[in-house]
This record gives C-alpha cells, sequence and structure tokens, in this order.
C-alpha cells in the first residue's frame, strides 16, 4: 500500500499577535520549509549514512506545513468569531484565495512559458489544473512538481469553516472528541488503503485534525507548562529519526499521523522560545516560506543541471543568492500586496 509517494509545500503566517505569542508556530513553519528545500538539494549520496531517506523530510516538511496551516487558520477565524457565519465564510474564502493563489498562479505561468519557449510540450489539461490547483482531482502533473500539496490545503479550506462552527456548538471535551475523530480518520484511511479503496482525498486529514487539536489546546490553555526545550527536542528528533524509520520500510504518512499530533501538543503545551536571534530567523524563514517552497525546486534544477558551471561550490552559493532575491521579490511584489487586498476587500 502506497499512501504517499511525493517528496516534498504551503500557509500562513498572518496571526496578528505579538513576536511572543508566535516564535513557536514560527519556528516549526521555518523547520518546515528548510526540510522541504534539504530534500530536493543534489547532496551526494555518499554524504547520506543508510538508511536515512533523506526524500522523506520533503513529506515531513509538507505535514508540518498542514499542521501549522490548520492551527493558525482555526485562530484566524476564531478571530472573526463575532462577524456571522455567512461574513465568516465569505471573508475567509476571499482571504485564502488572495493568499494562496497569485504567487502558484505567476509560479505556473512562468515555468508554461518556459517549457513552450525552450521546445518542451505541456499539456492544456495539466496547465489550467495547476492554474485552478486541482491536480489531484484530474490526475495531472505538478508545475513546479512541489505544486502537489497545494490542492490538498486549498481543499481543505473548504472544509475547515465548517469545523469551526461547529466546535463553537461544543461545550466541552473538544480535544477528546477531536481526538476520537482522528482515530476514526486514521482507521478508517488505513483500512480503505489497505482495502484497495481510493483514499486521497481524505488521506490528510488526520494532520488537518491536528492542527484543529492544537488550536483547541492554544485556547484552552492560558498558562504554558512545558519548558520550549521539549519541543526543540521533539522536533531535532523527527529531523533525525523520522527519515530512519521510513528507510527501514515504515510509510511516511503513516508514521505521520501521530508524529504530527504530538508535534501539535508539544507546541500548544510548550511555552515560547525566548531566544531572540531563534525568534527573528524563524520569523524570517516562516514570512517567505511560501515563495521559497514555489521557487526552490526550479531553481536547483536551473543552477545544477542546466547551467554550465565548472565550479560546483560557486552553484551551491549562486543558488542560495538567487533563492534569497527570488523569494524576497516575490513575496513583497506579489504575495504581500495581494494579501493586503484580500484583507481591504473583506475589511468590511
Amino acid at each position: 500500500m502506497s499512501l504517499v509517494n511525493k517528496r516534498s509545500t504551503s500557509s500562513d503566517n498572518d496571526l496578528a499577535k505579538p513576536l511572543k505569542e508566535l516564535v513557536n508556530l514560527n519556528l516549526i513553519r521555518a523547520l518546515a520549509i528548510v526540510m522541504v528545500v534539504m530534500s530536493h538539494l543534489p547532496i551526494p549520496k555518499q554524504w547520506i549514512p543508510e538508511p536515512y531517506d533523506l526524500s522523506t523530510l520533503g513529506s515531513l516538511g509538507v505535514f508540518i506545513f498542514f499542521l501549522h496551516t490548520a492551527t493558525v487558520l482555526m485562530m484566524s477565524l476564531d478571530r472573526q468569531r463575532y462577524e456571522g457565519a455567512n461574513k465568516l465564510l465569505q471573508h475567509f474564502f476571499i482571504r485564502r484565495v488572495m493568499r494562496i493563489y497569485p504567487l502558484s498562479i505567476v509560479a505556473v505561468l512562468i515555468l508554461g512559458f518556459v517549457m513552450f519557449f525552450s521546445g518542451g510540450e505541456i499539456n492544456l489539461n495539466t496547465f489550467i489544473s495547476n492554474l485552478l490547483l486541482i491536480q489531484n482531482l484530474t490526475h495531472t502533473p505538478s508545475i513546479p512538481p512541489t505544486l502537489w500539496s497545494l490542492p490538498y490545503e486549498v481543499q481543505m479550506y473548504l472544509v475547515l469553516p465548517f469545523i469551526f462552527l461547529l466546535l463553537k456548538k461544543i461545550p466541552k471535551r473538544k480535544f477528546l472528541k477531536l481526538f476520537a475523530a482522528w482515530i476514526v480518520a486514521v482507521v478508517a484511511i488505513y483500512g480503505g488503503a489497505s482495502a484497495g479503496l481510493n483514499v486521497d482525498l481524505i488521506k490528510f486529514f488526520p494532520l488537518f485534525i491536528s492542527g484543529v487539536m492544537t488550536y483547541v489546546l492554544y485556547d484552552a490553555l492560558h498558562i504554558k507548562k512545558f519548558s520550549p526545550v521539549f519541543l526543540i527536542t521533539f522536533c531535532a528528533a523527527l529531523l533525525f529519526l523520522f527519515p530512519v524509520i521510513v528507510g527501514f520500510g515504515v510509510i511516511s504518512l503513516v508514521l505521520g499521523w501521530p508524529a504530527i499530533l504530538l508535534l501539535g501538543v508539544l507546541l500548544a503545551l510548550s511555552s515560547e522560545v525566548q531566544n531572540q536571534t531563534t525568534a527573528t530567523l524563524s520569523k524570517v524563514l516562516a514570512q517567505y516560506s511560501y515563495a521559497i517552497y514555489l521557487i526552490h525546486f526550479p531553481l536547483i534544477d536551473l543552477v545544477f543541471n542546466r547551467m554550465d558551471l565548472d565550479l560546483n561550490g560557486f552553484k551551491w552559493i549562486l543558488f542560495f543568492l538567487l533563492l534569497a532575491l527570488l523569494s524576497y521579490l516575490f513575496h513583497r511584489w506579489i504575495e504581500q500586496p495581494c494579501i493586503r487586498i484580500g484583507k481591504k476587500w473583506t475589511a468590511t
């Protein structure tokens, strides 16, 4: 059974709360984008000890993105809870569209034109599916390949507000009821996949539920009891042990379900990281992570495969310089202005 076979991205960083309340959320998002980029870099195989499966870091990074996105969006919905159900849904979907689509559309258009003018073939169905972010429904390739995760995220947007509204009607034991739903989802997905059923549309649902559970714990706990050392230690353990366990044959998604659930619980229970350098670096990486996610894969192909450069060390320097520059430009010129437009349209 293969529940997930993609190698590596998206969501939010728009909580209007003080930095001290956001450091840990920024930290795991920064960690996620680092994992995704690492999984695609042309690191020599002899540098990677067996059975460490470096490509699995990309999947783990995406799983963390899903957790982060669900948590942050539930918090965002909580800030809009007084708007009324209809306006809440309308504003949520407008902001989501303006947050996720503009940058992905630009990335698809650029790569589509490059493929066309370089003599490559691009299927119209594939091109349109990528523009609409429905590749998982049309079973078409993603352009760029890291775009594969965005359709699942967009489809999560369709469900999350209704989960939020439902939670508001549950007075007690929200976490336990969500945990029960998590168990049911895991059993149903694994059982369905084992029976040969197509579970593609729901296989990431436990990860999104984990994000909702994290939000519930954040909302319920006003005093954090755990040192952030526990969260950092667990993240380090994931970084080193997750690819090793997958290397021994465990399915990455099956391992990811409980791993991400535990990460979310620790995230909610831990006090915030106080180191200012860590906080600043995490904030910067989190802020530009969506642009980095979309840009890094084609940039790796350009620099390491298509450029005729004799100095291999220069390729690495050039890659990271271009990644930083293009991510900054994409964020400042496309992503950030469109986020502002979405907020302006939903200001009343």
